[in-house]
């Protein structure tokens, strides 16, 4: 007898639903989830190519149809590729989720001005370029369509070596709430960590910092004061 699923049951048959980070990981399992649903998917990666061919194997095994497209979100021609890739392969877009980034840690002392673009690129330039393409096709299409966006725990709780993640994540909830007011797009922002291998990884990494923080009082604290001068 098949276990009963621990997730809420949802219908989206025949929707098309464009994932982003789709390789591995959390998008991976958004994407399986939503083929399970009855949703066709389009699954973008970038770097993560045999993962994301299994998963859209996955997803063809579970009866739908999948698209994969690789590209550089954080380049407006690779966003525009993959919206015009999704329009004519599938005529529309229904759900878009914005899962893309990337996770790094750099003490803030040693964080260059390149750690820092990168990771705001990756997590929040990424998400605007994605929701302004899929919006604009959306509009074109009259299709009265979803936008998620993946935001973290971070964006309201402050994280040592991760002052360029932090940001980028805060900035994410807000731009969700203004681009819901500016489209009236129904928004969520999704706030945590979500797969085996991200959650045991944050717990090591929430482990690692808080005996950091127990050893040194020199280590930069979560404080409205910056101490530093």
């Amino acid at each position: 007898m098949k276990a009963a699923s621990p997730l809420p049951s949802f219908d989206v048959s025949e929707k098309i639903v464009v994932v982003t980070g789709a390789g591995r990981g959390l998008g991976a399992g958004i994407a399986l989830r939503f083929a399970e649903a009855g949703a066709d998917v389009v699954l973008h990666y970038f770097t993560s190519s045999n993962s994301a061919k299994d998963v859209l194997g996955k997803v063809e095994g579970l009866g739908r149809r999948g698209v994969l497209v690789q590209g550089d979100l954080t380049r407006p021609e690779d966003v525009d590729r993959l919206f015009k890739e999704t329009d004519a392969k599938c005529g529309r877009v229904d759900v878009l989720i914005n899962n893309s980034g990337i996770y790094p840690e750099t003490p803030l002392l040693e964080m260059t001005p390149s750690d820092w673009h990168k990771v705001v690129d990756a997590n929040l330039t990424t998400a605007f370029l994605s929701t302004q393409a899929a919006a604009r096709l959306m509009i074109a299409h009259g299709t009265k369509g979803v936008i998620i966006n993946i935001a973290s725990i971070e964006a309201e709780n402050s994280d040592i070596n991760h002052s360029h993640y932090c940001a980028a994540k805060a900035g994410l909830v807000m731009f969700t709430r203004v681009a819901a007011r500016t489209w009236a797009l129904r928004n969520s922002c999704q706030r945590g960590f979500s797969g085996p291998d991200l959650e045991g990884r944050h717990r090591e990494v929430v482990q690692r910092r808080r005996e950091a923080l127990a050893e040194s009082s020199a280590t930069w604290h979560d404080r409205a004061t910056c101490r530093c001068c």
